[in-house]
């Protein structure tokens, strides 16, 4: 009896630990599931420009190409000099809950702090070349709002790609917290612009809309855009058991909220445990210690029958 006791405490000790470390594990995609398909990047000589938006800017788009919804992507981005990496930073892309095949702009900007260390870097015009890579993935099973249409017309207003356009609300919720984005691409298909700034706060009701009006960001070059594509997503209200591998009922391309800025290590995947499940697990094996001596001075101090 004593020794199935013990068993028994031990045993319900390792489920309550499997059970907090299934909790509190974040659920991480591959980046195999996440592919870039075009960016471009340029160096900010204004300094102006350069004080607010930094002094090497990315923009580009990339897919879900796997099989889950993807709640967020952080995408890594290196510069370099003749083959050297001088700098590094990253940003999350515009997306939240992204589809199976559904693609989501991301822009990245250097400042001063992304150079690296044990490098000097004056002057941004110098960078050769830069590589992007896709770092953590974080899967989701949330469904965003999907019944928002979207409506827009090119125009030159004085020379400027100018882009005018409706998002309307074709479903039956009050939806909040939405953004809408702007994807400008040249002849080959590539982005090589965008904007990001058209963000409505206020709720947009059921049959109602809401205009907007986008230019490319001033710092890159314009000249050659041909097409432009707009997206626009609430993260309010999101819902469970998404239909992920028939995604046919969605009106238009979405994307998300503005991602908070970041900076993390190339080597940084996001796959390792969290903090908390480390803490949970000393926690779990010391207690399980703890119960296993008590249990034992208790049966040594009782008589034996």
């Amino acid at each position: 009896m004593k020794k199935q006791s013990l068993l028994t405490t031990l045993l319900l000790c390792a489920l309550i630990l499997t059970s907090f470390t299934t909790l509190t594990v974040p659920v991480n995609g591959a980046s195999s599931d996440v592919k870039i398909l075009s960016y471009s990047w340029y160096p900010i000589t204004d300094p102006v420009a350069a004080a607010s938006s930094g002094r090497l800017f990315v923009v580009g788009e990339l897919q879900n190409v796997g099989t889950a919804n993807i709640l967020f992507v952080n995408v890594l981005c290196s510069a370099y000099i003749d083959g050297v990496e001088v700098a590094r930073s990253s940003n999350l892309a515009f997306g939240s809950n992204l589809l199976p095949m559904q693609k989501a702009p991301f822009y990245i900007s250097f400042v001063a702090e992304s150079v690296l260390n044990d490098k000097s870097l004056e002057d941004w015009t110098e960078i050769t070349d830069v590589i992007l890579t896709v770092g953590s993935v974080s899967n989701t099973n949330k469904d965003g709002y999907r019944d928002l249409v979207i409506t827009s017309e090119k125009n030159l207003l004085s020379g400027v790609y100018t882009v005018t356009g409706k998002v309307e609300n074709v479903g039956t919720e009050t939806i909040s917290d939405m953004q809408v984005v702007t994807v400008f691409y040249n002849a080959d298909g590539d982005v090589i612009n965008l904007n990001c700034t058209n963000i409505y706060r206020e709720k947009l009701k059921p049959a109602s809309s809401l205009n907007f009006t986008a230019t490319p960001f001033t710092f890159c070059p314009s000249g050659a855009i041909t097409k432009h594509e707009v997206f626009a997503q609430s993260v309010n209200p999101q819902y469970d058991d998404p239909n992920t591998s028939n995604p046919s009922n969605i009106k238009t391309p979405s994307t998300s909220v503005t991602p908070p800025k970041f900076t993390v290590s190339p080597s940084d995947k996001g796959n390792g445990l969290s903090i908390n499940t480390i803490i949970i697990i000393v926690v779990t094996i010391l207690a399980i210690a703890a119960i296993s001596t008590i249990l034992v001075i208790r049966n040594r101090k009782k008589p034996d029958k």
